[in-house]
This record gives structure tokens, C-alpha cells and sequence, in this order.
């Protein structure tokens, strides 16, 4: 009787083993999906099992992929921005306030992100429909939070850009100022009318643009 109970033990676990673990991380992955987390292969399960800290720095891994303006910071002043717009140091000068107008004219002027339905004028700004990457996106609802998109940008005809890329870790845009006006040119562009936008992470060394 004990060598019938080992030899049927012995024939059924090699085949009978890869089924039962299977039933029981498909039952895992489903209690998972009711949580909603999305499992893609099931020894996934067995290794999120194992796992004690997951680490990620790619926006919409595990967010939402909605990034937002919260700080400005100006030369030495910080001011908070929310959906109702930026709260601005009660004693700015007119420095702090050119400054200021710059940053947002920058920010719309050197970004590739479009509202869906730029006519419409009656939702909030946070809540239009963007066409753009994440950064992008954030930074043209803070533009269009704090100033007249259309108005701003109508005397800047855009002649070339180069896109941000993981390497450069910046985007240039070069603009020429049409407006014949010298109270229009925030930038004192010169006698040429060019300027060049550039946005992008400080520490790194702008290397030579090439148009």
C-alpha cells in the first residue's frame, strides 16, 4: 500500500505540479486586477511576491501622467501656483515682474503642446484637454493660467526648433519679433529681431546648436 501511495505520488507531482501553480497565480492575478493592478504575465505574481521596495523614475509608470506648475521660483522668491493662478510676493519690483512675464511668455513660446479646442474660452485652463507630452502640457496650462496665450504670442513667428531628447536634456526654440514696437520686445531681441527659448535641466552643459 505505501509503494502504491509513493508511486502514484511520484507520477502525479511532475505533471500535476505546473498546473497547480498556475491555478493559483491566475487566482493571485485576479484578486490583483479587482485592486486594480495590472498584472501581464504570471510570474509576475511570483516575483512581486518577493519584491520589498519597487523603484521608478518614468512619469506614468505609476501615476497618472499629469504633471502640474505647484513653485515658481524668481531670482531668490519662491511663490506657490495653484489652479487660481500664482500668489506673487506682496513686494516685487519691476525687475521681479519683468522677470515674471518673461518666465510665462517662455514657457508658452518654447513648448510644442496645443489645447484641443483653443477657442473654447469657458472651462478652467486645468481642465482643457492638452495635445503634448506631460512637461509640456504643464507648462502651457501655467502660460495660459497667467496671461493672454493669443496676444502674447502674436508678434513671435517661429523659425526653427529643436525637440528635447533624453541626451541634451533641453529644447531650444528661435523666434523672430515682428512687432515693430520697441514696448513689445520683452526680450530686447536687438537689431535682428532673434531670440532663442531654451528650457530644460540646469546642471547640464548647453552644447552648441546646430540648425
Amino acid at each position: 500500500m505505501l509503494s502504491n501511495d509513493m508511486g502514484i505520488l511520484v507520477a502525479f507531482v511532475p505533471e500535476g505540479l505546473p498546473i497547480a501553480v498556475t491555478l493559483v497565480l491566475t487566482i493571485i492575478a485576479r484578486r490583483m486586477k479587482l485592486q486594480r493592478i495590472l498584472v501581464k504575465t504570471l510570474p509576475m505574481v511570483e516575483t512581486l511576491g518577493c519584491v520589498n521596495v519597487i523603484c521608478s523614475d518614468k512619469t506614468g509608470t505609476l501615476t497618472t501622467n499629469q504633471m502640474a506648475v505647484t513653485m515658481v521660483s524668481i531670482f531668490t522668491k519662491e511663490s506657490p501656483f495653484g489652479m487660481s493662478g500664482p500668489e506673487e510676493p506682496e513686494e516685487t519690483g519691476q525687475r521681479f515682474k519683468t522677470a515674471a512675464h518673461q518666465l510665462r511668455l517662455i514657457s508658452l513660446l518654447c513648448n510644442r503642446a496645443t489645447f484641443e479646442n483653443p477657442a473654447d474660452r469657458n472651462t478652467p485652463v486645468h481642465m482643457k484637454k492638452v495635445m503634448g507630452d506631460a512637461t509640456d502640457s504643464a507648462l502651457l496650462r501655467y502660460a495660459a493660467a497667467t496671461i493672454d496665450i493669443e496676444k502674447e504670442q502674436g508678434p513671435y513667428r517661429l523659425l526653427h526648433y529643436i525637440p528635447f531628447s533624453s541626451k541634451t536634456k533641453f529644447m531650444a526654440s528661435i523666434y523672430e519679433h515682428t512687432s515693430k514696437s520697441s514696448e513689445d520686445d520683452l526680450f530686447s531681441c536687438g537689431e535682428d529681431g532673434m531670440i532663442i527659448m531654451v528650457k530644460g535641466a540646469p546642471e547640464c552643459e548647453l552644447t552648441p546648436l546646430s540648425c
